[in-house]
Formats: structure tokens, C-alpha cells, sequence
């Protein structure tokens, strides 16, 4: 799960630019957080966003890939965010809103 230096960088300002969001080292990446809630993840340099069914149709439409801790696990709960995205604030902005909405409604379902 490591992440450059130059990528902790580069990610976390383009998210600032569009929320405020908090970071937290997890075994050598990143856990993202947005108002208090645990809604993404960095790893290898890359971006993922909690998803449910609910939010997970602009990721699919797009392509991008899922992430899991464990290759056996067959439940998708992160998808990458497409670059494009990460470099337009407003833009970024809804699609972190939507994954922290997706976060706080999976904990609301277990």
C-alpha cells in the first residue's frame, strides 16, 4: 500500500481544492476522511472512493477500477476516482460528497 511522496502531495491538494479533507497513514497508504467519515483510500499511488449501489454507476460507466484489501473478496466497496475528475474542485467535490453519503449509508446498514 505505498504512497510517494510526490502522489500524497499532488492528491491531497487537488482534494483540498475541493473539500476539506483529512488524512490518516494506514499500513503504508492513506485512509481519507470527509467530515469525520472514512470514505477513501489511497494505495500505490492511486485514489479510491467508498461506493455502494447507489453511487456506483459513474464509476462503471467510466471503467475504474475497484480496490480490495483481499483479492478473494468479490464485494467492490472502492472504486478509483477518474483523474479528470480529481482536476476540476467542483466537480471532485460532488463525487466526495457522494462517496462519504455512501460511507455513512453502508454503516447505517449494518
Amino acid at each position: 500500500m505505498p504512497v510517494s511522496p510526490e502522489a500524497k502531495v499532488r492528491l491531497l491538494s487537488a482534494l483540498q481544492q475541493a473539500r476539506p479533507i483529512q488524512s490518516r497513514a494506514m499500513f503504508g497508504g492513506l485512509g481519507l476522511y470527509h467530515e469525520g467519515v472514512f470514505m477513501g483510500i489511497v494505495d500505490d499511488d492511486r485514489l479510491y472512493l467508498k461506493i455502494d449501489d447507489e453511487s456506483e454507476g459513474p464509476y462503471l460507466e467510466r471503467g475504474m477500477a475497484a480496490w480490495s484489501y483481499d483479492p478473494k473478496v468479490k464485494t467492490v466497496s472502492y472504486r478509483e476516482l477518474p483523474e479528470d475528475v480529481l482536476n476540476n474542485p467542483e466537480e471532485c467535490g460532488q463525487w466526495l460528497d457522494n462517496s462519504r453519503d455512501a460511507a455513512v449509508r453502508r454503516k447505517a446498514k449494518k
